[in-house]
């Protein structure tokens, strides 16, 4: 099976049977999607976004309310509705504005890097860059991934995949080799799986600084990595 067919088998199998969607109205122009915006509107869309996934990642997605959001906003119901228009699309816009952030940075950094090894790197440095000072929007985009459905999930579920194949696509530059012997798209999801989950343990005064925690975690993904993919090398010759 090619690598591409891989990555793709397994997002399919990820993703929950969505059938029967209900019908709504498309997307509305707004948040960063709108043609005219001010530096104050930007500025209060960010606390919005911010407090949202405060009162998501405290409640849970279907417990929290809009009341409460606009009680710590110190806004009024009406106030906060010119932002978005119900519950779900400040869901999308938390997770569309996090994976767009993080797909942004990463773009950035990597420009101009050429060794595959200082990439992945950079990849896992920037995942804890963002998520150790956004860890509420960590929480919802682990938990609350699943809500979306429509023209919601489908912008969103874009951004992910574009992301999860940057991660593949450096692992192969990392292996040196066109026709890796272990599947790659597993492998990203075993990386993803060890960056997604610091909110759940991490403490800045005993874990470090999130250079450090990149450093480390690479250096250990990246020797079991090349170890496993000599492994398997071999292997495959003695069968051969």
């Amino acid at each position: 099976m090619s690598i591409v067919h891989e990555s793709q088998s397994l997002w399919e199998n990820r993703k929950t049977r969505r059938t029967a969607f209900a019908q709504r109205s498309p997307l509305r122009t707004s948040a960063r999607a709108r043609e005219f915006t001010t530096p104050r509107y930007d500025a209060q869309l960010e606390q919005i976004l911010h407090i949202g996934a405060e009162i998501f990642s405290e409640k849970g997605y279907h417990d929290a309310s809009i009341r409460a959001i606009a009680e710590r906003a110190q806004m009024s119901l009406a106030g906060l509705y010119y932002y978005f228009r119900s519950k779900e699309e400040l869901l999308f816009l938390i997770q569309d504005h996090a994976f767009g952030s993080i797909l942004a940075n990463l773009e950035e950094s990597l420009q101009g890097v050429t060794d595959p090894k200082e990439k992945l790197r950079r990849i896992v440095l920037n995942h804890f860059r963002y998520f150790i000072h956004h860890m509420a929007y960590q929480k919802v985009c682990a938990f609350e991934q699943e809500i979306l459905q429509g023209d919601y999930y489908t912008i969103v579920e874009k951004k992910r995949r574009r992301y999860f194949e940057l991660v593949r696509e450096v692992l192969q530059e990392v292996s040196g080799k066109k026709e890796f012997p272990i599947k790659l798209g597993a492998i990203a999801l075993f990386l993803f799986g060890s960056m997604s989950w610091i909110h759940m343990w991490y403490n800045p005064k005993k874990d470090g600084k999130p250079e450090d925690m990149a450093h480390t975690l690479t250096d250990l993904f990246l020797r079991g990595f090349l170890a496993l993919s000599a492994e398997a090398a071999e292997a495959r010759e003695g069968r051969g």
